[in-house]
């Protein structure tokens, strides 16, 4: 479902609830390096890759 209103919205897409939601590097996901996995508390994951070290960015999305 895309969306339309700029204000609440990224390039027609809703933002992601991260209340609730864990993330930690992405063990078992060995394709590339640098991933961790953002798992929402109602059962959505996402994985992202980082050019570097993944802890910063762990810490940012854990202090939220």
């Amino acid at each position: 479902m895309s969306c339309q209103d700029p204000k609440t919205c990224y390039r027609h897409e809703q933002p992601v609830d991260l209340e609730g939601a864990t993330a930690a590097v992405a063990a078992d996901y060995g394709k590339r390096p640098h991933v961790f996995r953002v798992k929402l508390a109602n059962g959505g994951d996402f994985l992202f890759q980082c050019k570097d070290e993944v802890s910063v960015y762990i810490i940012a999305l854990t202090l939220y």
